[in-house]
């Protein structure tokens, strides 16, 4: 090895109070004192200030791709509904699924969420499409409670393409190809529609 190997070699002595930050964090997260944001900008702030990591390394830790993905498709989803489009897409949704009956509506809103939570963030498809559910399923005359639990499990099955930002994270580092997303996921995703589709009626029933 000739190349310098300096910073790749971690200093083990300081990871318990970098342990202690990262769990005191989801601590004070969980019990409700901070949220979630607040508690984990202090831990690194603390952190930086003990000198567990430099400004320098903590920069360069940033996914700055999946941070742009995630604030455009927020602000996707966001114009979508605010636009009036999210109005005329629902009526257009109730209007093609009407024919095929309670369970075939859900299906089809499961169907329309997984292929817009593809290219999308999970957070945003689910944004643009809770308005949506809910839509349909007043125009149809069904309890909205399902067409939202299934708009919320849709929205995460992005398995299908590398673009949801945590496969991101891994797709380069693990020289993946793009049609590994489709053959692995592909199975799964007709997996979960199945045990959506037999589960979400029974708990949370189309007719009140």
């Amino acid at each position: 090895m000739l190349a310098d190997l300096t910073e790749q070699q971690p200093d083990g002595s300081r990871a318990p109070l970098a342990a202690l930050l990262f769990v005191g964090a989801l601590v004070l997260a969980a019990t409700g004192l901070v949220p979630l944001v607040v508690a984990l900008i202090s831990a690194v702030a603390l952190a930086l200030a003990l000198r567990l990591i430099s400004p320098a390394e903590a920069y360069r830790s940033i996914e700055w791709p999946v941070l742009v993905l995630v604030a455009a498709m927020l602000a996707f989803g966001a114009a979508f509904q605010s636009s009036g489009a999210a109005e005329q897409v629902a009526g257009w949704l109730a209007g093609t699924l009407e024919p095929l009956g309670g369970l075939g509506a859900l299906a089809g809103v499961y169907l329309f969420t997984v292929l817009l939570t593809q290219p999308m963030s999970n957070q945003a498809a689910a944004l643009v499409m809770l308005p949506l559910a809910v839509g349909v399923a007043g125009a149809l005359g069904y309890d909205p409670r399902p067409f939202a639990v299934t708009v919320a499990l849709a929205a995460s099955n992005s398995f299908l393409t590398p673009l949801e930002p945590s496969c991101m994270l891994v797709y380069g580092p693990g020289h993946y190809r793009f049609a590994d997303f489709v053959r692995v996921g592909g199975g799964l995703t007709l997996l979960t529609f199945v045990l959506t589709m037999l589960i979400v009626p029974l708990v949370w029933p189309l007719t009140s």
